[in-house]
């Protein structure tokens, strides 16, 4: 597993350069549901997490860590974006993987929704 997180943290370190000049590009990473569990006890509310739907209709998850322009995707072990049909339940799959989250958006053709303060 440490191998993991040395390859993200390579990742994260990395900048892209065009004709030398350093871009702010945003680099798109995965995780497993694993090592979501073991970022979340790592990194407590450090992350927000955004549900958004996808062109096809489905749901899936990207997990954005404060200072950083990398995005994390949920993958299955295959190695494919996750995915969800129903909205409830890729809420409940980030309320129970992403565990100790800042704040969680839903997106919805461009609205945004929060959970609010009671």
């Amino acid at each position: 597993m440490k191998r993991n997180f040395d390859m993200i943290n390579s990742v994260l370190k990395y900048k892209t350069y065009i004709f030398g000049v350093p871009v702010n590009a945003e680099v798109r990473v995965g995780l497993t549901k694993r090592e979501m569990a073991k970022f979340s006890d790592v990194y407590r509310e450090k992350y927000t997490v955004w549900v958004k739907s996808c062109s096809t209709g489905l749901w899936r998850i990207e997990i954005h860590f404060d200072g950083q322009d990398c995005v994390y995707e949920i993958e299955t072990l295959k190695g494919f974006t996750k995915s969800w049909r129903i909205l409830s339940e890729a809420i409940s799959f980030a309320q129970e993987t992403c565990k100790h989250y800042k704040s969680i958006f839903v997106e919805v053709a461009g609205v945004v929704l929060t959970k609010g303060m009671a």
